[in-house]
C-alpha cells in the first residue's frame, strides 16, 4: 500500500498534467494539429499502447496524455506568442521547479520510491502553483477537496497507481517501509553498492548492525537501476527472510514460510514456474539460462551450509545479492553505518514534518540530536521514536528504555555466537574499560588462540570495535548497542563476574611493578621497555621464556614466543626475545629474521639496533652491517655511550683506529652511572692502542708512526681509574706493556730512563688489579654487580671446567671454573651457598661471574 504523502503527489501531478493539457487546448484553439515532433509522437504512441488506453493515436492533443510532465510544458511554452505577458511571466517564473520535478513525477507516476528530497521538491512545487489558481484549477480544486476530506486520497490514487505497470525488467521489489517519509539519500554507500553489484564478483552483502538502514540503502540502490535502466539483468527477484518488525510496542514475530534455505530456493522458483524439479536444481538451472539479481534480505535468519555452498558456485552471469548482519565469508561487502550526527538530525527533522509531530518542531538542534545519540543515531530507531513520540508517549521515557528496538536490532546476531565467544563477551561486559587480546587472556584463564577466535566472530559480527585513540596496544571495545543489549535485555553477568574482576585489577599492579623498570638502562638485553598493560603482561611471560630457555627448554619457550605473537603482533620485544632465544638454540635463521622483525616494529628504538648490530658482527663477522645499525642507533640516540663504544669497537676490528679513537673518547664523555660501562669503554680504549701498535708492527711501519700511539697509550693508562680494573682488564694490559716494550727496544729512540717509566706506569696497573671478576667487552648491558643472586651448583650436568647454579627461585646460570678462585670452586663442590651476578656473553647467552662464598 502505497503511502498518503504518495498518493497525494499522484493526483496533484495528474492535476498538473490536466491544467497543462487543457491550456495547450486554449492556446491552440482552432487548430488541428500541435506541431509534434516526429520523436514526440513515436514516444506518445508507445507509451499509450502499453497502458492500453482507448486514445485516438491519429489526434496529436490524445497524443498529450502520453507524454511526461516535461515534455508537455514545453509544448505548453511553444505556444508562447498567444500568451499574454503576465502568462508568459508565471509559466517562466515556474519553469525551473517543473525542470526539478520531471524525475520525481516519472518516480511517482510509476510507483517507485522516492527520497526526501524528492518529496520537498514535489510539495515545493505545488505550494507555488497553488499561489496561482487561474493557471492551476484542476491543482487548486483537488487540493481544496482533499485538504477538506484526506480519506479521499487512499480511495482514488491507489486504483490509479495499481493499474499501471512499467518497466521491461521483471521484478518483485516491495514497496520500502520508508514510502511515507522518503529515503534519506546516502550517495556514496549508495555508488558503492551499485559499483559492486554491476562488477565482477557474483556475491555481494550489504552488512551493518540492525536498524542501520540496509534493506532501505538496497532497496533504493535497486529502484535506481530500476529507472536509469542502465543494468543488464533479466530479473530482479527480491525474497524476504525478516522474521520480525519493529512496533512502537513490542518486537512482532512476521508469519513466514521462509526460515531455511530450501524455503528461499522454493519462493524462487515459484516466481517463475510450477516444477517437481528439486528446488536447488531449479534456481541453478534458471540462473544458468538468465541473468537474474537474486536479492536475500536478511539473510541471518536462514544461514546455512546450503547458502553457503550456493553462494559458492553461482551459476551463469547471474549474481546474488544478500542484506545480512552477519557476513556470509566469500563475498564483497558494502558496509553500512548509523547516520551521522548531523545526518540524523535531519532525518528526525524530515519525520517530524511527514508525521507533523507539532511537540518535536520546535525543538532545537542539540535536543534532537540528544534524542538521536541516545537511539545510536540508527534510521529504523530513528523512526521508532518518532511513532513512539505520535502514538502519545514521552520521548524521554522513550529515549531513557529502548528495550524493544534492542531486541529487535541484536537478538538474531547473539543467537549465532558460539559458547566460547558468549562467555568472552560477557567476560568484556564485567570489566569496566576496552580491553586487549592479553587482557582478556589474562582475566578469563583461556588460551590466546580461543580468545583471538572469539574476537575475530565478535569483529565479524560487528559487536565489538578496535579503539583508535589507544597507543603501544590495540584494544577492543564493545559497541553501545551491543553493549545496551548485554545490560537492558539480557542482563548479562558473567558467572566468575568477583574473579575476573579480582584477575583484572591484578594487571594493574603488574603493570606499575614493570613501570618501575622504566629508569633502567634500555641498552641492557634483560631490561624490557613496558608502555601498556598488556606490555606488561608480555613481559612476565617474555621472562618466563628466557628462564626456559636457558635450561634448554626450546620448544615450551618458542610456544610462549608464538602465543604472544598473537595476542601482540606490534610489540616489538616479543620478537627481540625470540631472537635471543633463538640464536640461544642455535637456530641461526630464525634469530636472524626475528631481529628483522624487531626492527620492523622498533624503528623507533635505538637498543633494537645495538642488539642486532652484536648478532651481525658475534655470528657472521659482518663488520659493516653492524656498523650501520649502530650508526642508525646513533641517529635516534646520539648521546648513547653503548652505541658509541659499539662503533668504536668495530672500527678497531677494521683497523680504522683513529675513527674508534674519536667514538671511544666520546663515548667516554658521556654521563655514565654504571660502572661497568666505564670499566668496558676504558678497555676498549686500551685495546685499541695495543691492537695499532700490532697492526703498525705488522705492516713494517717507521717508528716515527708507532711513537705517537706509544705516547697516547702511556698518556692514557697513567690518568686510569684504578677501582675499574678487572681480570679482563689485566689481560689487555700486560698484552699492551709487551707490544709497547717490544717496540721500544730502540735505544736510538728511547732512552733507559723512557723504557723503565713506561713500565712502571704498566706495572703500577697490573700490581693494582684485583681480578675476582671479569668484564667483556661486548656488556656494556651486564646487570649491576650490587644486583647478587644466591644459589648452589646444580649436581647434574656439572663438569670439571663449568657447572650450572641454581638460585632460590630454580633460575639456572652458566658457570666456568677459571672466572672461580679454586678454594670457592671446591667450596660449591661441597654445598656451600654462593653470591653471583649474571652478566650476558658475546653469543647473547648468560653467565656467572663475581662469585663470592655467600656469608648470610
Amino acid at each position: 500500500m502505497p503511502s498518503l504523502q504518495k498518493i497525494a503527489l499522484y493526483i496533484f501531478f495528474d492535476a498538473i498534467e490536466r491544467d497543462l493539457i487543457s491550456k495547450i487546448r486554449d492556446l491552440n484553439y482552432g487548430n488541428e494539429t500541435l506541431s509534434l515532433t516526429h520523436k514526440e509522437i513515436e514516444t506518445a504512441r508507445k507509451n499509450l499502447l502499453q497502458r492500453d488506453y482507448s486514445h485516438d493515436l491519429e489526434d496529436q492533443f490524445e497524443l498529450l496524455e502520453g507524454l511526461n510532465l516535461g515534455e508537455k510544458f514545453d509544448i505548453l511554452l511553444r505556444g508562447k506568442a498567444k500568451m499574454d505577458v503576465s502568462c508568459l511571466a508565471h509559466y517562466k517564473e515556474v519553469k525551473p521547479l517543473f525542470g526539478q520535478c520531471i524525475g520525481v513525477r516519472n518516480t511517482v507516476m510509476h510507483g517507485r520510491p522516492l527520497t526526501i528530497d524528492e518529496y520537498a521538491k514535489a510539495f515545493a512545487l505545488t505550494n507555488k502553483l497553488k499561489l496561482s489558481p487561474a493557471y492551476w484549477p484542476e491543482l487548486c480544486r483537488n487540493l481544496e477537496v482533499y485538504t477538506a476530506n484526506p480519506s479521499l486520497i487512499a480511495e482514488k490514487a491507489v486504483r490509479f497507481l495499481d493499474d499501471f505497470e512499467y518497466g521491461e525488467t521483471l521484478n518483485n521489489l516491495p514497496i520500502p517501509d520508508y514510502d511515507d517519509t522518503g529515503f534519506f539519500p546516502r550517495p556514496k554507500i549508495e555508488r558503492e553498492l551499485r559499483k559492486k553489484i554491476m562488477g565482477r564478483h557474483p556475491v555481494v552483502t550489504v552488512l551493518g548492525d540492525g536498524g542501520d538502514g540496509k534493506t532501505a540503502v538496497t532497496l533504493q540502490t535497486l529502484y535506481g537501476m530500476l529507472n536509469g535502466n542502465d543494468h543488464d539483468f533479466d530479473a530482479i527477484i527480491w525474497i524476504s527472510a525478516k522474521s520480525s518488525k519493529l512496533t512502537v510496542a513490542e518486537v512482532e514475530r512476521i508469519k513466514t514460510e521462509i526460515t531455511t534455505s530450501l524455503s528461499v530456493f522454493n519462493e524462487f522458483v515459484n516466481i517463475f514456474e510450477d516444477s517437481s524439479d528439486e528446488p536447488i536444481a531449479q534456481v541453478r538451472k534458471l540462473m544458468e539460462e538468465h541473468k537474474i539479481l537474486l536479492v536475500i534480505d536478511n539473510l541471518e535468519t536462514i544461514i546455512d551450509k546450503s547458502i553457503q555452498d550456493f553462494a559458492s558456485d553461482i551459476p551463469g552471469d547471474s549474481k546474488l545479492l544478500l542484506t545480512s548482519r552477519i557476513p556470509l565469508g566469500s563475498d564483497l561487502t558494502v558496509k553500512v553505518n548509523p547516520f551521522t550526527s548531523s545526518e540524523a538530525v535531519s532525518f528526525l527533522r524530515a519525520l517530524i514534518l511527514s508525521y507533523n509531530v507539532s511537540s518535536l518542531r520546535k525543538e532545537t538542534n542539540d535536543k534532537l540530536q540528544y534524542f538521536a545519540g541516545r537511539l545510536l543515531n540508527k534510521p529504523l530507531l530513528l523512526k521508532w521514536f518518532i511513532l513512539g513520540v505520535v502514538s502519545g508517549l514521552d520521548p524521554a521515557k522513550i529515549v531513557g528504555n529502548p528495550e524493544v528496538a534492542l531486541k529487535f536490532c541484536l537478538e538474531n546476531v547473539f543467537e549465532a555466537l558460539s559458547a566460547d565467544t558468549k562467555k568472552h563477551l560477557s567476560a568484556m561486559a564485567t570489566l569496566p574499560r576496552a580491553v586487549s587480546l592479553a587482557m582478556l587472556e589474562h582475566v578469563s584463564g583461556d588460551g590466546i588462540h580461543a580468545i583471538e577466535a572469539s574476537m575475530a566472530e565478535l569483529m565479524r559480527f560487528s559487536i565489538i570495535e578496535q579503539r583508535d585513540d589507544v597507543k603501544f596496544e590495540s584494544v577492543f571495545h564493545i559497541k553501545p548497542l551491543a553493549k545496551s543489549y548485554l545490560v537492558r535485555v539480557l542482563k548479562a553477568k558473567h558467572k566468575d563476574a568477583e574473579l575476573i574482576l579480582k584477575k583484572y585489577r591484578e594487571i594493574e599492579a603488574i603493570y606499575q611493578s614493570e613501570r618501575e623498570e622504566v629508569q633502567h638502562n634500555i641498552y641492557n638485553p634483560l631490561h624490557y621497555t613496558v608502555r601498556s598493560k598488556s606490555e606488561a603482561l608480555a613481559v612476565a611471560k617474555l621472562r618466563h621464556a628466557v628462564t626456559l630457555a636457558r635450561t634448554n627448554e626450546f620448544v615450551k619457550s618458542f610456544e610462549i614466543i608464538d602465543n604472544l605473537k598473537i595476542s601482540h603482533p606490534d610489540y616489538y620485544e616479543v620478537p627481540r626475545t625470540e631472537a635471543y632465544i633463538a640464536q640461544l638454540s642455535g637456530y641461526t635463521p630464525r634469530a636472524q629474521e626475528a631481529h628483522i622483525s624487531a626492527l620492523e616494529l622498533g624503528k623507533s628504538q635505538p637498543q633494537i639496533h645495538l642488539f642486532y648490530g652484536w648478532f651481525l658482527r658475534q655470528v657472521f663477522n659482518d663488520f659493516d652491517g653492524a656498523l650501520s645499525e649502530f650508526q642508525s642507533g646513533l641517529t635516534i640516540d646520539p648521546h648513547s655511550s653503548s652505541l658509541l663504544s659499539a662503533v668504536g669497537q668495530v672500527y678497531m676490528f677494521k683497523y680504522e683506529f683513529s675513527k674508534a679513537e674519536t667514538y671511544l673518547e666520546k663515548a667516554s664523555q658521556q654521563k655514565i652511572n654504571n660502572r661497568k660501562e666505564k670499566a668496558i669503554i676504558c678497555d676498549l680504549r686500551i685495546q685499541v692502542y695495543s691492537r695499532h701498535l700490532e697492526y703498525l708492527a705488522a705492516k713494517n711501519q717507521l717508528s716515527a708512526a708507532i711513537e705517537p700511539t706509544i705516547y697516547k697509550l702511556l698518556s692514557y693508562i697513567k690518568e686510569m681509574d684504578l677501582s675499574l680494573l678487572d681480570s679482563t682488564m689485566n689481560r689487555h694490559l700486560k698484552r699492551a706493556r709487551t707490544n709497547m716494550l717490544r717496540h721500544m727496544d730502540d735505544p736510538s729512540r728511547y732512552s733507559k730512563d723512557e723504557r723503565e717509566n713506561a713500565t712502571e706506569i704498566f706495572d703500577r696497573l697490573l700490581n693494582s688489579s684485583e681480578g675476582d671478576g671479569e668484564i667483556g667487552v661486548d656488556f656494556s648491558s651486564a646487570i649491576s654487580a650490587s644486583n647478587r643472586i644466591v644459589g648452589s651448583l646444580k649436581e647434574a650436568g656439572r663438569k670439571e671446567s663449568f657447572g650450572f647454579l641454581v638460585s632460590d627461585d630454580k633460575v639456572e646460570t652458566y658457570v666456568e671454573r677459571r672466572n672461580v678462585s679454586s678454594g670457592v670452586w671446591h667450596s660449591m663442590l661441597s654445598g656451600r651457598m654462593v653470591s653471583y651476578c649474571i652478566q650476558p656473553t658475546d653469543d647473547h647467552r648468560t653467565k656467572a661471574v663475581d662469585i663470592r662464598i655467600h656469608k648470610p
